[in-house]
């Protein structure tokens, strides 16, 4: 039977070098047990990545486990919790349509009688 998905959300993900912050996180979390995936999202517009990311244990309970110890990377206290919703997707930021929104307010172009 396969185990449940457990993501944990890590907040204050910053001023690590962003090229090996990912090494870093995994290397941190890989003494709980073996790692799915790590999630660390960018900023759409600026490619900067954001403070925050998403790790996925390949066992539930090695999720527990990280969530019960308090966490700090390179001197940096975060903060670690469960992913309500699990690990957010590209899709899950942009509303899954690729686009941004429109519409809704008054026709561009001035009144037209």
């Amino acid at each position: 039977m396969p185990q449940e998905k457990i993501s944990i959300l890590l907040r204050g993900l910053r001023g690590f070098d962003r090229k090996h912050e990912e090494e870093v996180i995994r290397e941190h979390f890989s003494k709980y047990g073996a790692i799915r995936d790590i999630y660390l999202p960018k900023d759409y517009f600026t490619g900067e990545m954001k403070k925050f990311g998403f790790i996925e244990f390949v066992d539930s309970k090695d999720a527990e486990d990280a969530l019960r110890d308090r966490h700090s990377l390179e001197g940096r206290e975060i903060q670690v919790q469960m992913a309500e919703h699990g690990r957010k997707r590209p899709e899950d930021f942009t509303g899954g349509r690729g686009g941004g929104g429109g519409g809704g307010g008054p026709p561009r172009g001035g009144r037209r009688s």
